[in-house]
């Protein structure tokens, strides 16, 4: 095989694995399942919502994720949960009860798995990632984010 078509199937197959895929997730505190979709080529991950909006990445037994929640539930804006540890449904409502939580979670493997691949993957824990109105990534942290520093990337996302 030639440079350019060994170049062509390359950039073949990289469209294949950075194209659009879709997935449904039901999440905790919700009704309707959230079905979202992301598109590789814009880098955009949307669910529906015209709205800013952020996954937090956590696990249950995490106490630096039990505090990114506290901060959290201080703040009004639309934050979804990524719970990376629960073993079902069930054990996600205890933990969520157990916590005082009415964020939307979600539990699933599946949903874990998908959510961190679309935005770059999950090397620890909390990680919040923030979205603009269109689903174009704006800001990945890792770690602890005081109540000043999340406020005022929420006031960015928002102009």
């Amino acid at each position: 095989m030639g440079k350019s078509a060994l170049k062509a199937c390359i950039l073949a197959l990289s469209l294949c694995f950075l194209g659009c895929f879709d997935e449904k997730f039901k999440a905790l505190n919700s009704q309707k399942p959230y079905e979202f979709a992301f598109n590789g080529l814009e880098k955009r991950l949307t669910y529906g919502q015209n709205a800013p909006y952020a996954l937090i990445f956590i696990t249950k037994e995490c106490g630096v994720c039990e505090k990114q929640l506290e901060i959290l539930k201080e703040i009004n804006f639309n934050f979804l949960i990524v719970l990376g540890d629960a073993k079902d449904e069930k054990d996600a409502e205890i933990w969520a009860k157990g916590k005082d939580l009415s964020f939307h979670i979600f539990y699933e493997k599946r949903a874990n798995d998908f959510l961190a691949k679309a935005v770059g993957g999950i090397f620890g824990v909390p990680v919040t990632v923030l979205f603009d109105e269109v689903g174009v990534l704006r800001a990945k942290f890792i770690g602890l984010i005081p109540n000043s520093v999340l406020n005022e990337e929420l006031i960015k996302l928002s102009l």
